[in-house]
C-alpha cells in the first residue's frame, strides 16, 4: 500500500518544543492572510482613484459619486451621468488623497504583520526542524552502531554511504514536519481568506473563478509534466 508519513511519531520526538510549532503555525496563518488582504486594499485604492473625474468635459457616472459629495448631490433622481464642475473635481481629489492615505497606513500595518509572521515562521519552525534533525541523526547513528559486524562489511553500508544517509535523510524528514507543513498551512489559509474576500466583493465572479480554478491547475500541472519529461529526455540524449 501507499506509505503514510508517521507525523504523530515525528511530533512525539519534538514534543518538548511543540509550543514552537504552534507559534510557527500561527505565523503561517498570518502570512497566508497577508497576500489576499494586500489585494483587497489595492482594489480599494484603485476604486478611490476612479472616483475622481479626469476633466469636466466628459460625463461621469453617478454610481461613482462618493458619500462626501452628498451635499450638494450632483445627480438628480434617476440620473446616470453628470458633467462634474471644477469644485466637484477639487473636492473629489482631496477626499481621494485622504482615503488613499488611510489605505497606505493599512499597507504599512500589513507589511509589519508580514515581517513579524515570517520572522516567527523562519525562527520557530527552523528551531523545531533543527531539533528534529539532530534527534533523528542521533537515533539513526545509535541504531547503526548496534548492528552486527556483517552489516558494516556490506558495500551498501560503507561509512561514506552511512554518513551521506545521516546528512541527507534526516534533513529531508525534518522538512516534512517543518517547512512543508508550514507551507501547507500558509497556502491553505491564503486560499481560505482569498475566497472569503472574493465572495464578499463579487460572489458571481468568485464563483466562476472557483469553478475554473481546478481546470487551470490541471492544465498547469500537465504543462509542467510535459516540460519535466522533455528535460529528462534531453538530459538522457546528452548523456548518450
Amino acid at each position: 500500500g501507499k506509505y503514510k508519513v508517521p507525523r504523530d511519531r515525528l511530533l512525539s520526538i519534538t514534543s518538548d518544543s511543540s509550543w514552537m510549532l504552534v507559534l510557527a503555525v500561527i505565523g503561517a496563518i498570518g502570512a497566508g492572510a497577508n497576500l489576499p488582504l494586500q489585494g483587497w486594499f489595492l482594489v480599494d485604492a484603485l476604486v478611490e482613484f476612479s472616483r475622481v473625474p479626469k476633466n469636466r468635459d466628459e460625463p461621469f457616472p453617478c454610481s461613482a459619486v462618493h458619500n462626501y459629495a452628498k451635499d450638494p448631490w450632483p445627480c438628480m433622481p434617476g440620473q446616470k451621468e453628470f458633467y462634474p464642475t471644477n469644485n466637484y473635481i477639487a473636492r473629489a481629489a482631496i477626499f481621494m488623497v485622504e482615503q488613499v492615505g488611510k489605505i497606505s497606513v493599512d499597507f504599512i500595518i500589513l507589511a509589519i504583520a508580514a515581517w513579524v509572521s515570517y520572522v516567527i515562521i523562519n525562527g520557530f519552525a527552523g528551531i523545531v526542524g533543527e531539533l528534529l534533525t539532530m534527534r533523528l541523526r542521533t537515533m539513526a547513528f545509535a541504531s547503526m552502531i548496534r548492528q552486527e559486524i556483517a552489516y558494516h562489511d556490506s558495500p551498501e553500508n560503507a561509512p561514506g554511504v552511512l554518513s551521506s544517509f545521516l546528512s541527507t535523510s534526516a534533513l529531508a524528514v525534518s522538512k516534512i514536519l517543518g517547512s512543508s507543513s508550514i507551507s501547507i498551512v500558509n497556502s491553505a489559509w491564503s486560499i481560505f481568506i482569498g475566497l472569503i474576500l472574493a465572495f464578499s466583493g463579487c460572489w458571481q465572479l468568485a464563483l466562476l473563478l472557483t469553478v475554473l480554478a481546478p481546470v487551470v491547475v490541471g492544465a498547469t500541472a500537465y504543462v509542467v509534466s510535459l516540460t519535466v519529461k522533455q528535460n529528462d529526455e534531453d538530459s538522457y540524449a546528452t548523456a548518450s
